[in-house]
């Protein structure tokens, strides 16, 4: 497993903004494998919390360095799941890794997929009720008409 960094460009100021961390799996055979394929079963089977938590620390640690060698502050966003939010431990989960890695919350944002219309209110209103961390999470309602793109903005900082 490795990840690759997609940059994010501001259509108004057309300076960087953020970074999306991507997940991807290099199989000696069949190649580069996109997550598409393989975190349906990391789901079923549970591997997706310990996967994620490689992701989300991998991504902070990366984001910190950056940070470090000169570069502009950005928002590094994780892709986490449905299966992911409902770990009851992922607050402190992301606090623990924020202390680790020393990456201030404000520059970590969670894209949260296969939202849907009746249950990305209550992801949102769990995780920004958290007084443990702040950050930006994108809930993407795939499927919905409506709202295909809910941004939540979590202002609370560690304390």
């Amino acid at each position: 497993m490795f990840l690759v960094y997609q940059p994010q460009l501001s259509l108004l100021t057309r300076q960087y903004c953020g970074v999306e961390a991507l997940l991807r799996w290099k199989h000696p055979d069949l190649g580069t494998i996109l997550p598409e394929r393989f975190i349906p079963l990391a789901e079923k089977t549970g591997l997706i919390h310990p996967l994620g938590e490689w992701v989300l620390e991998t991504a902070c640690r990366q984001n910190k360095q950056w940070q470090e060698q000169g570069f502009a502050p950005l928002l590094m966003t994780v892709n986490m799941s449905i299966e992911q939010l409902r770990n009851p431990d992922l607050v402190a989960l992301v606090a623990e890794v924020l202390r680790k890695t020393g990456l201030e919350a404000r520059y970590l944002g969670m894209d949260i997929h296969k939202v849907s219309p009746r249950n990305q209110i209550p992801c949102c209103k769990s995780l920004v009720n958290s007084k443990a961390w702040a950050s930006v999470l994108l809930l993407k309602a795939l499927g919905s008409s409506v709202l295909p793109w809910l941004v939540c903005i979590c202002s609370r900082s560690i304390g």
